[in-house]
């Protein structure tokens, strides 16, 4: 059964442009809004958000009175929508959806079009993005399979969600075999700081989570993910990277791995 996979709005896999045009949902917020909001002026911020995947994808962001025309290019494709229009607000909304895209990257563009002044905002929720492949394990940070360095008690808080570390030489390792992705979660808040995660050898820029506030809930948020890896064995590595982008953040906190294969049967071992 293909993998359906959330990108919450927080994500550090979200690239917001401008960053000083969107704004996050405070904790004040209803507890089932949370968002990124922007609010164009009236000749047009085009303040976007722009994500990559493989598969078909969708995105949620609220649908109120203040919600204005906006535009999705997807692939260099760009389709125009109205905002709203009428009916009953709605916290989460459906904002885009596609499918039947052919198994290769994808790229979404969302752009707020400022085009009306009365109707100026557009939110973001969340993404979920569905891949061909089956989820074969789900691997909790605990588990012995995961290397931790420095390997001592105080470099890393340990409790039932996550590992935690607030060193910049703190790095989390995982050897697995037979698999064609892998998506990494872990705990973010005005603390997180920018990361970088190593595949077989190639590194990724680092990556920065989209938030500046204490976290909503305590659920895990998507941090990194990769769904077209072959199959075989692969070694991973996400590490703590405070002093990138200049930010005065400094923790990492992950907690679980979700493994992907094309044919779950066909899985070997995990690790070797």
């Amino acid at each position: 059964m293909p993998v359906n996979t959330t990108v919450s709005h927080v994500s550090p896999l979200l690239n917001y442009i401008p960053r000083s045009a969107w704004s996050e949902a405070t904790i004040l917020s209803p507890p089932s809004f949370t968002h990124h909001t922007t609010n164009a002026t009236s000749s047009g911020s085009n303040a976007s958000v722009t994500f990559s995947f493989l598969g078909t994808g969708k995105v949620y962001g609220g649908y109120r009175v203040w919600q204005g025309p906006y535009r999705v290019t997807l692939d260099g494709d760009t389709s125009h929508h109205d905002g709203f229009v009428g009916g009953q607000e709605q916290y989460t909304s459906l904002l885009f959806a596609v499918s039947g895209l052919p198994s290769e990257k994808h790229t979404l563009r969302i752009v707020n079009d400022g085009s009306d002044p009365t109707r100026p905002v557009l939110d973001v929720d969340y993404l979920v993005f569905e891949s061909n492949l089956n989820e074969a394990a789900v691997v909790d940070h605990n588990s012995t399979l995961c290397v931790w360095t420095p390997a001592n008690a105080k470099s890393w808080n340990i409790d039932a969600a996550s590992h935690t570390t607030w060193l910049g030489s703190g790095t989390m390792g995982l050897n697995f075999n037979v698999s064609s992705g892998i998506a990494i979660y872990g705990l973010v808040d005005e603390e997180s700081a920018p990361f970088s995660v190593t595949i077989d050898g190639e590194t990724s820029p680092p990556l920065i989570p989209n938030t500046a506030q204490s976290g909503h809930t305590n659920q895990s948020t998507l941090l990194y993910a990769r769904t077209d890896l072959f199959d075989g064995p692969h070694e991973v590595w996400v590490e703590n990277n405070p002093l990138a982008a200049g930010v005065g953040a400094t923790k990492m906190s992950i907690s679980h791995m979700r493994v992907m294969a094309v044919d779950r049967d066909a899985m070997g071992p995990l690790a070797g």
